[in-house]
């Protein structure tokens, strides 16, 4: 069987803005963002914590720095979300473990939309692999064990996303002039 001559090319923007508001594309990455978030505040570790973590819940609510290098954005990012959750009756600490969920869980969704974008083939096969994709991020053990505790990769995880999403956001808006 000889392979498929035509490329495949990620257009993310185009696809995306093409299909219909209510379409299962649309829907997917938030069925993804509220099953992660759903389960990972329920099972948020819920007070102070020994270790990185605890340091930095102590340094985002005093406004401090952690460790070298610090996490400078994490921590006035952290802080913010505490004094935000606190007003709502939750403890300092437990509002930084809900940040890591929060992001992880929009990281999940984040790649989860991505993938719908990228992957080749019909709308009920980029959605198939774009879902698993998605939720085996959610739930991977490791992934799942920094969502639940005040620990800044879920961030960076998302940010390395969302920076893949942002090219293809931009190239889909130029047109192509034909001759």
């Amino acid at each position: 069987m000889a392979p498929d001559p035509t490329p495949v090319t990620p257009t993310s923007a185009k696809r995306l803005r093409s299909t219909p508001p209510g379409s299962l594309e649309r829907r997917l990455p938030l069925l993804v963002l509220a099953l992660a978030l759903g389960i990972y505040l329920r099972t948020l570790a819920p007070e102070l914590l020994p270790g990185d973590a605890g340091e930095f819940q102590f340094a985002a609510w005093r406004w401090g720095l952690a460790h070298p290098t610090g996490y400078p954005l994490y921590l006035i990012l952290g802080g913010l979300w505490q004094r935000i959750l606190v007003l709502v009756g939750m403890t300092p600490a437990t509002a930084l473990n809900a940040l890591s969920g929060v992001t992880g869980a929009l990281t999940a969704a984040l790649l989860t939309r991505l993938l719908l974008a990228w992957l080749p083939g019909s709308a009920l096969a980029r959605g198939a692999g774009a879902l698993l994709a998605g939720l085996l991020l959610a739930f991977n053990p490791t992934f799942w064990s920094q969502s639940l505790i005040a620990e800044v990769y879920t961030l960076h995880a998302l940010f390395l996303v969302a920076i893949q999403q942002a090219p293809r956001e931009d190239l889909a808006g130029d047109e192509v002039q034909e001759a």
